[in-house]
C-alpha cells in the first residue's frame, strides 16, 4: 500500500513538473516577442499566497542554492524588492521596464512614466487584479475593490462628496484636532520621566483618524487624553463618550482593531477568529462585528432622520457635507436628469470603511515620516518655519482661512517637505494591473523610442518606489554613499525648487511660486516649484484610479504641520546633557546615522509601508523665534 502511494505521488509530481515546464517554454516563446529584457524565475509572484509564503521560501532559496543559480532572479521575486534595490536592477538591464517569466505567467515591472501613463489611461485594456483587493471587501464592495461599470457608477456617485465644502471641513477640523494634540503633548511632557519620549507615531495616527472620521461622519471624535473635546452632544452615538446599550466596544477602538488585524480577517474564517484560543484574534473578530453593527445602525438612523426632514436635507445640500451623509442623500435622491441611482447600503458601508482605514493610515504615517525628516534636517526645518511665518504672520489660528491660505501653503517649502516624504516613503509600494483579455493578440504600448508588446493575461507591476527614484525624471546629484550612486534615496526637498531649464532636463515643468515668496532665494534665482512628468510621481496612484481623497489628505497634512511647526521644533532624542559642543555634535551625528539606518531597515510592508514603532525617538521643544 505504501509503495503504491509513493508511486502515485511520484507520477503526480512528474506530470505536474512536465506541465510547468511546458508552460514555462510557452511563456519564454511569448517573452521573446515583447521587445524588453526578461529574466526567467521559478514562481509567478502576483498572488496573495506568495505574499504570505515568500518570507519562508526566499531564505531557503537564497541560502540553499548556489549563488550562481539565483543571483539574477532571487531579488526580483522578493515581495517589495524595490524598497531595497531601488532603481539599480533597471540600471543594470538598461531599461525602465523589466519582464519576469515564470511557469505561472509573465510580469512587467515598470518605472517608466510613459508606460505607466498608458497603462493608467487604457482602462479597457488594463485593470486591477481584484483578487488582490478582496480583503478590502470586508464590509462591502467599494471604489478600490471594483472595476468596470461598477467602479464608474460608484465614482460618479461619490465624486460630488469630495468638494470644496468638504475640504473646508477638513481644514477647520484639522486645526481643532491638532491644537488638542499639542495640548496633550504639553501636558504629557510635564509629567514624563526623563528617559521617555512622546508616542508621535500613535498620536499622529489618532489625529488623522479623528479628522477622517469627521470628514466621513460629520461627528467630532475626542482626541485621546484631551478632556475638553466634546462629542458634539452625541454622548452615546457612533463617536460618543459613553458605550451605547447593546454594544461591547467603542467604534474608534473597533476600527483600529480591524485595521491592524485586516490580514487575519482575510486569512481565517470569521468563526475561527470568534472562537480562537488566542485573545487577540477574538478581539479582531469583536472589532469587525462591532464596527459593522455601528455603521449599519448609523446609516439606518440617518436615513430615517433624512426621510422625516426632507426640507432640512435640501437646505444642507450646498453646505458642509461629510461623506456618509452625502452618500445617504444621494442614495435617497436619485437624479431626475440622468437617472443616476445611489449606492446600496452595503456599498456605502464598504466605501466609508475604506475611507476610514486607508485615509487615516496613509496620512498618519506620512505625517510621522515628515516629522522624522524635519528632525534629521534642522536647517531645512528652520526654512519651513520661516515660510509658515511668512504665510500666517501673527494671525490666530481662528483666522486661518481655507480659501486664502491653502494656496499659499501649496508649492511652499512645507509642501516640498510633504511631497519629498511621499516620494521617499510612499504609503503603497506598487500598483498592480492585469490585462483584461486572457487570450488574444498582445497590446502595443510606447516605451521611449520603441514599442512594447504586452501579451494577453499579463501582470503589470507599477513600482512607485522605483519610479520615484528614477534619475531620468528627477533633479539629482551624485552620491558616493548611495547604492544607486545618486541622492535619489535621500531626503532632499530642495529638488522641488528648480529653474525651467533644470525642469526640462528631466521632462518636468517649473511652476511659478506664490508672490508671497517673491523675496525668497529660490525666486531670486529664477526657480519655480517642480512639477514632474505625468507618471513620474504617483503616491496617490495613477489616471482615473487616483485616490479620490487626495485633496482631503493633502489639505490635512499641510495645515497639521503648519500648526505644529509654527510654535514648536522637532528634534532627535539625543542624550547629551552636560556635554560640550563637540560631544553634542558627535552624539547628534551618531543618532542621525542610527535613525537613517532604521528608516532603511525598519519599514514594514503589510497593507501600507510604515516604520516600526520606537525606532526613531523624537522630542519637541518650544520654538525660539
Amino acid at each position: 500500500m505504501g509503495q503504491l502511494l509513493l508511486i502515485s505521488l511520484s507520477v503526480i509530481i512528474t506530470i505536474w513538473s512536465i506541465k510547468k515546464y511546458i508552460n514555462l517554454c510557452c511563456n519564454i516563446k511569448i517573452a521573446d516577442k515583447i521587445n524588453l529584457p526578461y529574466i526567467i524565475v521559478p514562481f509567478f509572484t502576483g498572488t496573495l499566497l506568495w505574499f504570505f509564503i515568500a518570507p519562508v521560501i526566499i531564505p531557503i532559496l537564497r541560502y540553499g542554492l548556489p549563488s550562481r543559480w539565483n543571483r539574477k532572479w532571487i531579488d526580483l521575486i522578493t515581495p517589495f524588492w524595490t524598497w531595497y534595490e531601488e532603481y539599480k536592477p533597471f540600471e543594470n538591464y538598461g531599461s525602465d521596464t523589466i519582464v519576469t517569466v515564470a511557469p505561472g505567467g509573465i510580469t512587467f515591472h515598470t518605472c517608466c512614466p510613459e508606460f505607466i501613463r498608458q497603462v493608467g489611461e487604457r482602462r479597457k485594456d488594463f485593470q486591477k487584479p481584484l483578487e488582490l483587493y478582496s480583503v478590502l471587501n470586508t464590509f462591502g464592495p467599494n471604489l478600490v475593490s471594483t472595476n468596470g461599470e461598477e467602479w464608474r457608477h460608484q465614482r460618479k456617485v461619490m465624486l460630488p462628496s469630495f468638494n470644496d465644502a468638504h475640504n473646508s471641513l477638513v481644514w477647520s477640523e484639522t486645526i481643532f484636532q491638532t491644537k488638542c494634540m499639542l495640548r496633550v503633548w504639553s501636558s504629557e511632557m510635564q509629567s514624563m520621566p526623563a528617559n521617555h519620549t512622546l508616542n508621535f507615531h500613535d498620536h499622529l495616527r489618532a489625529l488623522a483618524f479623528n479628522v477622517v472620521s469627521r470628514g466621513s461622519f460629520g461627528v467630532r471624535m475626542m482626541f485621546p487624553g484631551s478632556e475638553d473635546v466634546s462629542s458634539s452632544g452625541d454622548e452615546t452615538g457612533i463617536h460618543g463618550k459613553k458605550l451605547k446599550a447593546g454594544h461591547t466596544m467603542k467604534f474608534g477602538k473597533a476600527t483600529l482593531l480591524v485595521v491592524e488585524g485586516l490580514k487575519w480577517l482575510f486569512v481565517f474564517p470569521r468563526w475561527f477568529l470568534r472562537y480562537a484560543p488566542h485573545k487577540y484574534f477574538r478581539q479582531v473578530w469583536l472589532g469587525f462585528h462591532e464596527m459593522g453593527i455601528c455603521l449599519d445602525e448609523y446609516i439606518t438612523n440617518k436615513q430615517s432622520e433624512n426621510s422625516k426632514d426632507k426640507d432640512l436635507t435640501s437646505q444642507n445640500a450646498g453646505g458642509r457635507k461629510d461623506l456618509l451623509n452625502s452618500l445617504i442623500e444621494n442614495n435617497m435622491q436619485s437624479s431626475a436628469t440622468d437617472g443616476l441611482v445611489g449606492l446600496t447600503q452595503q456599498q456605502i458601508i464598504g466605501n466609508v470603511f475604506n475611507s476610514l482605514t486607508a485615509g487615516h493610515e496613509t496620512t498618519g504615517s506620512t505625517l510621522f515620516h515628515c516629522m522624522i525628516n524635519l528632525a534629521l534636517h534642522p536647517t531645512w526645518q528652520r526654512r519651513v518655519q520661516g515660510d509658515i511665518d511668512t504665510i500666517f504672520g501673527d494671525l490666530d489660528t481662528a483666522q486661518w482661512s481655507y480659501k486664502e491660505h491653502l494656496e499659499k501653503l501649496k508649492n511652499s517649502s512645507l509642501d516640498a517637505t510633504i511631497l519629498e516624504t511621499l516620494r521617499l516613503y510612499t504609503p503603497n509600494n506598487l500598483v498592480p494591473k492585469h490585462s483584461v483579455e486572457r487570450v488574444g493578440p498582445p497590446k502595443t504600448l510606447k516605451h521611449g523610442n520603441f514599442e512594447v508588446n504586452v501579451p494577453a493575461d499579463s501582470r503589470i507591476n507599477i513600482l512607485m518606489i522605483s519610479v520615484h527614484r528614477n534619475p531620468n525624471y528627477w533633479h539629482h546629484k551624485a552620491s558616493s554613499t548611495s547604492r544607486s550612486g545618486t541622492d535619489m534615496a535621500s531626503f532632499q526637498p530642495e529638488r522641488w525648487f528648480v529653474t525651467p531649464f533644470e525642469a526640462e532636463e528631466v521632462n518636468g515643468r517649473a511652476l511659478l511660486l506664490n508672490p508671497i515668496f517673491a523675496n525668497s532665494a529660490e525666486a531670486k534665482a529664477g526657480k519655480g516649484f517642480f512639477k514632474p512628468e505625468r507618471g513620474a510621481f504617483i503616491p496617490w496612484s495613477i489616471g482615473n484610479r487616483e485616490c479620490i481623497g487626495r485633496q482631503f489628505a493633502h489639505t490635512e497634512m499641510l495645515i497639521a504641520l503648519a500648526i505644529i511647526f509654527r510654535d514648536w521644533s522637532v528634534e532627535l532624542d539625543v542624550d547629551n546633557a552636560g556635554a560640550g559642543a563637540a560631544e553634542k555634535g558627535m552624539a547628534w551625528e551618531a543618532a542621525s546615522e542610527k535613525a537613517k539606518k532604521n528608516l532603511r531597515e525598519g519599514m514594514t510592508h503589510y497593507s501600507l509601508m510604515q516604520l516600526k514603532k520606537g525606532l526613531v525617538p523624537l522630542r519637541i521643544v518650544k520654538r525660539t523665534k
